[in-house]
Order: C-alpha cells, then sequence, then structure tokens
C-alpha cells in the first residue's frame, strides 16, 4: 500500500513539473513577439514622425475674400492637391497670390522651397509674392539666389530687382539691375529709359530704345519715350517725329508687366471669369445658345461690364432683342453710358421696330468716345447718317457721314494705312469744311505720303478754323522750313 501511495505521488510530481518547463518556453516566446511589436510600434511612431514633417497642413482658407460662387471650387481644387508634391504647393500659391491672399501664397511657396529647393521658379514667384507684400528686401534675397541658379527666370529676376529698387529710392541699384536684362525684357528697357533720361543720362539708353522702337514700332510707351529722350538731348526734330508716332499707336495693353499673365490664367479657371472664358470658347465651337447660358451664369456669379456687353451682342447675334434691351438697359444703370452699350441698346431697339429710341441711344452714344472698341465710334456715325437720310434730314446726314469717314480715317492711321487713310480723311474734308480735327489729319496723312504742298495748305486751313491748335501750329512752321516744292 505504501509502495502504491509513493507510486502515485510520483506519478503526479512528473506532470507539474512538465507544465512549468513548458510554460516557461510560452512565456519566452510571448516576450519575444511583445518585443518584436514594440519595436514594430516605435519604429512606425519614428516613420509617423518622419513623414509628418514632409506633410504640412494647407493655410486658412478666407472665403469672405471670394466673390460668389468661388469658395466651392476653391476648395475642390484644394482637396485634388498632393500636399507631398512640391508642384501642388507651386500651383496653389500662383492661385493664392492671384486672388490677392498674399501671406497664404507665401506659406506655399514656403513649403514648395522646403521640398524642391533651390529651385527658380519657385524662388521668382516667392519673391513676386513678397514684392507684393510689399518685403522688397525678402524679395530680393528670392531674385538673387534665382539669378545666381542662371535660369531661364534670370532675366525677370533682373526686371524684379530693378523695379523693387525704384520703388525703395535706389536709382543706382535700380540702373545696374535694370542693365542686366534691358536687352531682353522690354519693359525694363522702357523703364531704363525713363530713369536715365530723369538722370541726365538719356545718350546712353539711346541704343536700347532705339531698338526697341525698331522692333515694335507700334509700342506707344516706347516711342513716347524715345521722343522723351531725344527731346532731352536737344533732338526736337526728331522727338517731334517719335510724338506724333505715338498717335499712330494703339493703345498699350493693361498686362504689360511680366508677372501678369500667370495672375490672368488663374482668373480664367474660378468663379465668374471660368464661365465666361467657357462661354466664349462654345460661341467658338458654334453653339452659342450655350454660350448664352454660361455668361448669364457667369454675371450671376460675378457681374462685370465686359461680360454683359459680350452677352448682349450675342442675345443681339441670336435675335433675343428684347433680352438684348434687359441686358444693356441694365449695364447703362450699373457702369455708366458708353459708347458700345449705347450703340447696342439703339440696334435692339431698331430690330424691334421702335425708331425713335434707336435714333435718341445712337445720338446719346456719339457725345462719348469709344474707347473699348474705335471701330464702334464709325458705325455710331453710319447709323445716324442712315437715320437721318430717311427722315429727309440731309443735312444732318451729310455732317455724320463726314464724320464717319473722319473715324475710318483714324483707323487706318493708326495702323500707318496712309493710303486709305488719306482717301478717308478725304472724304471726310468734303463733308466737314469746318471740323478741324479732320483737316488736321489730312494734312498728316498727306505729309505721310510726300505731299508737302497739299500738307500746308490742310494745316493752313486746320489754323483757318482754329488758330491755336498747337499740333497743326508746329508742323506748319517745321514745313515753313522746308524748300517749297
Amino acid at each position: 500500500m505504501a509502495e502504491c501511495g509513493a507510486g502515485r505521488k510520483a506519478l503526479n510530481r512528473r506532470p507539474q513539473s512538465g507544465n512549468t518547463g513548458e510554460t516557461v518556453t510560452i512565456m519566452k516566446i510571448l516576450n519575444t513577439i511583445l518585443l518584436i511589436i514594440v519595436a514594430a510600434e516605435a519604429m512606425a511612431a519614428g516613420y509617423f514622425v518622419i513623414l509628418s514633417k514632409d506633410i504640412v497642413p494647407l493655410p486658412e482658407l478666407n472665403v469672405a475674400t471670394l466673390e460668389p460662387g468661388m469658395a466651392d471650387q476653391f476648395r475642390a481644387f484644394r482637396g485634388n492637391l498632393d500636399l507631398g508634391d512640391p508642384e501642388s504647393w507651386l500651383r496653389l500659391g500662383l492661385v493664392y497670390r492671384a486672388l490677392g491672399m498674399l501671406p497664404e501664397s507665401s506659406y506655399c511657396y514656403q513649403q514648395f522651397d522646403r521640398l524642391s529647393p533651390n529651385n527658380p521658379e519657385g524662388l521668382y514667384y516667392w519673391g513676386v509674392c513678397l514684392s507684393r507684400m510689399g518685403n522688397t528686401r525678402a524679395a530680393a534675397a528670392k531674385f538673387e539666389q534665382a539669378i545666381a541658379l542662371e535660369s531661364e527666370k534670370s532675366v525677370t529676376c533682373w526686371y524684379m530687382l530693378g523695379r523693387d529698387h525704384l520703388r525703395d529710392g535706389n536709382g543706382r541699384m535700380a540702373e545696374l539691375a535694370l542693365r542686366r536684362c534691358a536687352h531682353e525684357e522690354p519693359q525694363a528697357t522702357i523703364m531704363l529709359t525713363r530713369l536715365l533720361t530723369r538722370t541726365g543720362k538719356a545718350d546712353e539708353v539711346q541704343p536700347l530704345i532705339s531698338n526697341l522702337v525698331k522692333q515694335q514700332p507700334t509700342n506707344m510707351v516706347a516711342n513716347q519715350w524715345k521722343s522723351w529722350a531725344e527731346e532731352a538731348l536737344g533732338n526736337h526734330e526728331v522727338a517731334e517725329h517719335f510724338e506724333h508716332m505715338t498717335r499712330r499707336c494703339p493703345a498699350p495693353p493693361s498686362n504689360q508687366r511680366p508677372e501678369l499673365p500667370a495672375d490672368e490664367n488663374v482668373y480664367r479657371q474660378f468663379g465668374g471669369s471660368r464661365l465666361a472664358t467657357e462661354g466664349v470658347r462654345a460661341v467658338a465651337d458654334g453653339d452659342t445658345a450655350l454660350g448664352i447660358d454660361l455668361l448669364r451664369q457667369a454675371l450671376t456669379v460675378q457681374w462685370r461690364e465686359i461680360y454683359a456687353i459680350r452677352l448682349a451682342e450675342l442675345e443681339l447675334t441670336a435675335g433675343d432683342h428684347e433680352a438684348a434691351v434687359a441686358t444693356l438697359s441694365d449695364i447703362v444703370e450699373r457702369a455708366g453710358a458708353s459708347a458700345e452699350s449705347l450703340y447696342l441698346l439703339g440696334q435692339a431697339h431698331q430690330q424691334l421696330e421702335d425708331r425713335q429710341a434707336a435714333r435718341q441711344h445712337w445720338e446719346r452714344a456719339a457725345t462719348f468716345p469709344a474707347s473699348r472698341n474705335p471701330e464702334v465710334s464709325a458705325k455710331i456715325h453710319e447709323v445716324l447718317a442712315d437715320t437721318y437720310r430717311e427722315s429727309g434730314e440731309q443735312e444732318l446726314a451729310s455732317r455724320q457721314e463726314g464724320l464717319m469717314h473722319y473715324e475710318r480715317g483714324k483707323l487706318a492711321w493708326r495702323v500707318s494705312d496712309f493710303s486709305i487713310a488719306l482717301d478717308e480723311f478725304a472724304n471726310a474734308a468734303e463733308l466737314l469744311d469746318d471740323h478741324a480735327h479732320t483737316w488736321y489729319y489730312l494734312a498728316e496723312a498727306r505729309h505721310a505720303s510726300q505731299d508737302e504742298p497739299g500738307a500746308r495748305e490742310a494745316y493752313a486751313r486746320c489754323l483757318a478754323i482754329n488758330p491755336n491748335h498747337g499740333r497743326a501750329i508746329r508742323r506748319l512752321e517745321a514745313l515753313s522750313q522746308l524748300p517749297a516744292d
């Protein structure tokens, strides 16, 4: 019995000893797995910290600064960006800058520079943004850094440096910067000409401004500064020639600064500008109805006179004359009357067979200069001539016909088409014997056509009508010094 009891105890002890060993082994395995998990978590945390340095939050979006309807478009644009991609930050910075959100734009360029250091394009755009913020010293650092990289942006960076130095009143540094780029950037040539002419160095800039006028003969500002530079050097006859050339040039565009086209591209991507751009494209593709619909949507988002004028023109083309009257009346109420809007309003009323209203609008239109579209002036006088002729008012009709020829002559004169200009001014002079400007331009056209006797006669007739016509006085004096044929 005792042996049996001892055997049972022995049997009972063996399993206990075996369980302890297995437990220790399992615990070791578990500890190893736990260590692996902890190490993996630590590695993941470290990776997350590293990754978080590369992805930073977007700047706050202040929708109060955006036009109605643009906020949702802008949010969608931002939502599609890859914040780990430097190009996304560059694009976003351009948009913020164009919309006038300069601190936000600067933040984006900072992130672009962090992800793509020493990129001349990013440095240039960052410098432009800082310049607009008035921080010209910080902007200069970016421009100089971009210049040191010898990229295609170097010329524009030199121009921006020169312009900012002028803003800061540092003419010496501005001159040095502008000289570095004036041979490639027309605006720098004009700016340098202005600076040197005003500081008594007009002779130094003559080769540059002369070359620019040769390359761009219809550049009004270039001809103007060429004239002033020649005047400063005492070359009065040459200065007079280029002063006359300015009157044969179209008005300079408003986006001549080299950094502005990028802004305009952004405007066309959002809000009313995007809808208007799509509307114009639809019309070009032959879908006038869609173009009208998109322009109406654009005006709902952002009312702009240029969109409304285009809409009215399309409504007239489509035969929706009542809608055109409503659109044009709204233009006059919102933006005031203009030659263009009143001319179209008269056209719409004529199509509605309200001839009296059409006549009143055209007569009022004739009192405004056609600043947006010079061709409209000739059209106004043409329709008035027809209107007066139909009502038997021949004297009024003849005068309007003469003014029509005068305006057509000026259009030809501005593009140096002297043959057509001469014919138009001659026709105008037959009908407008008392119109001093007609006789002055007839004299100019004859002079350009090498008809010096005819030019003298026309200048004299101009002065007989208006003895104080300064340009005619100077031109006749200059001709009088030449031998008569």
